[in-house]
């Protein structure tokens, strides 16, 4: 039975490890004004990420849920979807739009996972050729959307996610650089707006008296997604002497496979100084992590991995993104110390591994803590949404 006690702002979203801190961000911005739906597959599945699941209302996904989902946004002025994946999707484009905005708050895996908008540039091409062709993947991508249309009578789910792309009214994510770089791949319409967001403010996952990274090893990636680009990763990092680091590799989320795999070429190449990370852990563990390592290898040519990145270059670690990735952009805009794998890996120098100076840790971390800061990003919603909130109370 839907509640009457219906909100002005619902958010549509999945079991992902973001959604907590979108809910305790946005309650503080806008205190009893939020609804948080989390849809679920038909079968009883586990939640695997989320904490506050009193907090929440779920969602199942069955032949009617657009109407459920119709019905709980009765009131709604603003649609925030968490990401954008099919049936997020599907909502997007069948909901009656009348007065409402919609938000979309960027996760990334949907713009650069649609083989419609993007093909293999976010992979490397020994990736590429290892881990992510084959034959039967290409047979199912050129003829995916002529079998849904024929068999299923209806379109393919990437271009339905595409195509809910151009209902957004704003595209929530923290830097410009990267919401340009939609703009170029087509998937916006002209009037959209951009809504600077992270689900990560600094008050909110790190104590601001924590100090400085204090150890050597290197954290390379942040998942178990091809488009971290380890393999590449293991070709320029086993040109340097690393016998005095250690290197972390995150491989808890996503395929693991690939994880399997990842860890087998790992510990072939650099034995025991491999260590993988492979269980998901709080995030207070995670940052025991992070302070323990002084080199940070992001080697994803797209926008991935933000909060990592921004944490670590808080902590004072050396960061190294690809020139392709528009988070590199970004930190160089601002002012960040951070440093091009294309560029200053090229010269085999051993002297690149070496940590920042005190002066440049503590100049990135006042980089970067503008942006981040808790109250920039709830004054960030205040100012774009209250308007529309205020307009329909009128």
């Amino acid at each position: 039975m839907i509640s009457k006690d219906l909100r002005p702002i619902i958010h549509v979203a999945t079991d992902e490890k973001f959604i907590d801190a979108a809910y305790n961000i946005y309650t503080k911005a806008f205190p009893g004004m939020n609804m948080f739906l989390i849809l679920q597959g038909e079968r009883n599945e586990n939640i695997l990420y989320l904490n506050q699941t009193d907090k929440y209302v779920f969602v199942k996904i069955s032949a009617d849920f657009v109407d459920v989902v119709e019905d709980y946004c009765k009131d709604a002025k603003i649609i925030v979807f968490h990401g954008i994946n099919y049936n997020q999707a599907i909502l997007a484009n069948k909901l009656s739009k009348h007065s409402k905005k919609y938000v979309w708050s960027v996760f990334g895996a949907e713009v650069y996972n649609n083989n419609l908008i993007v093909k293999n540039e976010s992979v490397g091409s020994k990736t590429y050729w290892t881990f992510v062709f084959s034959f039967k993947k290409l047979l199912k991508d050129i003829f995916r959307s002529v079998y849904f249309m024929l068999v299923k009578g209806k379109e393919s789910p990437n271009k339905t996610v595409k195509k809910s792309f151009l209902k957004m009214d704003f595209v929530s994510i923290l830097y410009e650089e990267e919401f340009k770089n939609y703009f170029k791949l087509g998937i916006l319409n002209s009037n959209v707006k951009h809504l600077k967001f992270t689900y990560y403010p600094l008050e909110l996952v790190i104590n601001n008296n924590i100090g400085f990274v204090e150890g050597t090893n290197i954290l390379l990636g942040n998942s178990a997604s091809y488009t971290n680009n380890h393999l590449e990763a293991f070709e320029f990092i086993e040109k340097f002497d690393i016998r005095k680091f250690d290197i972390l590799s995150p491989l808890s989320y996503g395929n693991k496979k690939y994880a399997d795999e990842i860890i087998e070429l790992g510990k072939l190449k650099f034995g025991d100084r491999f260590c993988p990370l492979t269980k998901y852990m709080p995030l207070i563990e995670y940052q025991n992590i992070l302070k323990s390592c002084g080199i940070v290898i992001m080697n994803h040519y797209r926008q991935q991995a933000v909060g990592n990145v921004m944490n670590a270059v808080f902590l004072g670690a050396k960061v190294f993104l690809s020139e392709r990735n528009t988070l590199f952009h970004y930190l160089k805009r601002i002012g960040c110390y951070v440093y091009s794998i294309e560029n200053d890996f090229a010269n085999d120098n051993n002297e690149i591994l070496s940590l920042l100076t005190s002066e440049q840790m503590i100049h990135n971390r006042g980089a970067v803590s503008i942006d981040l800061a808790l109250d920039t990003v709830i004054r960030e919603l205040q100012t774009k949404l209250n308007p529309i909130l205020i307009e329909s109370t009128l």
